[in-house]
């Protein structure tokens, strides 16, 4: 199995009058959400689910990640992922042992820690980062998430 883990861009925060779930991206963002796209669809495969947070800034970094993506992927949108921790990652990681292939799109400190379970170091994403990692589902059933395998760690500002 494939699993990724995408932070939202840059959201703008710009307008107080906003509820943080409806905050957009701001410029930076809406800049950084395709380069980072077309950087990493080489990573992804010919078969993708996506998972999101409904919220605004993680339908607009998902929008723009795969504007020119031009192969096959559902995209499935979890409320749980708002505000998610690292079970509500988990849950649908074990639930969907069988797919090839999962990317999520969330939020910090949420998705920093569900990858820091599958990475032997700690991990924080800033914003449009993502990480892939290879890992058996024989290491997901037995709660092994170590064994998985970093395939990647990318992020707009990396040298």
């Amino acid at each position: 199995m494939k699993l990724f883990f995408l932070r939202h861009a840059k959201s703008d925060w710009g307008n107080p009058s906003l509820k943080d779930f409806d905050r957009p991206l701001n410029k930076r963002g809406l800049r950084d959400a395709p380069l980072m796209g077309k950087k990493l669809h080489n990573y992804l495969p010919d078969i993708l689910k996506v998972i999101s947070s409904p919220a605004k800034r993680t339908k607009e970094t998902l929008e723009l990640f795969f504007s020119d993506y031009d192969r096959n992927f559902s995209i499935e949108f979890d409320d749980s992922l708002y505000h998610g921790v690292p079970s509500d990652y988990l849950k649908n990681i074990i639930s969907l042992s069988n797919e090839d292939a999962i990317i999520f799109i969330g939020h910090n400190p949420g998705i920093s820690e569900a990858a820091s379970m599958f990475s032997s170091r700690d991990i924080f994403f800033p914003t449009c980062g993502c990480m892939g990692f290879s890992v058996e589902k024989s290491s997901i059933d037995s709660n092994n998430f170590h064994d998985a395998i970093e395939t990647f760690y990318e992020y707009p500002k990396k040298a």
